[in-house]
């Protein structure tokens, strides 16, 4: 087996026998090149290896030039100490005291309009009932009013069989009508 095998890796082309997967099969070489920009290295890094230079051998070296990192860090947040957040609390509770004061006044405010407006309506009212209901209302066609209803309640469901009282009732109420308008209008000369 083992002649076998050695006859056949002979025979095959050299790069179907690396793919096969076989233990006879060497890894493909991938060879990686980096540039001095594809590698970052911090500033306490580069600080930590200059200082060990500095301190093992005074050898100069060209200064190596890091390039900016692609994505500014964000700063990490100072942490809060007990007196800010005393002060945070104490601004917190001075803008809540501000925010009540002011809707108070504006709560006062959209009163003093709405009382005005009440008031105004009042007036208005006031003025419309006095210029055109002078006078008390009369009662009209009250025994006729009074027969239709005492014709619906005897008769329910059949309420057509009030119609000639229906009728009688709108009669009276043209009648008053036109009694009415001809007191409102003033003599013609």
């Amino acid at each position: 087996i083992v002649h076998w095998l050695s006859t056949v890796k002979r025979s095959l082309p050299h790069s179907l026998y690396d793919s096969m997967g076989s233990v006879f099969g060497t890894q493909p070489v991938h060879n990686v090149h980096f540039s001095r920009s594809d590698i970052l290295i911090s500033d306490d890094v580069l600080q930590r290896v200059m200082h060990h230079q500095n301190s093992t051998t005074p050898v100069v070296s060209k200064p190596m030039v890091v390039p900016a990192p692609p994505i500014p860090e964000q700063p990490p947040q100072p942490a809060e100490d007990s007196s800010s957040a005393v002060r945070l609390s104490h601004s917190l509770d001075d803008i809540e005291r501000r925010f009540e004061a002011r809707l108070k006044k504006i709560e006062e405010r959209d009163d003093s309009f709405l009382k005005a407006a009440e008031d105004e309506f009042v007036r208005v009212v006031d003025r419309l009932e006095a210029k055109y209901l002078k006078g008390s209302s009369e009662a009209c066609c009250v025994a006729a009013q009074k027969q239709v209803v005492d014709c619906y309640k005897a008769n329910g469901q059949q309420s057509l069989n009030c119609a000639k009282e229906v009728n009688e009732f709108v009669s009276c109420v043209a009648n008053f009508r036109a009694a009415r308008m001809t007191r409102a209008q003033p003599a013609a000369i």
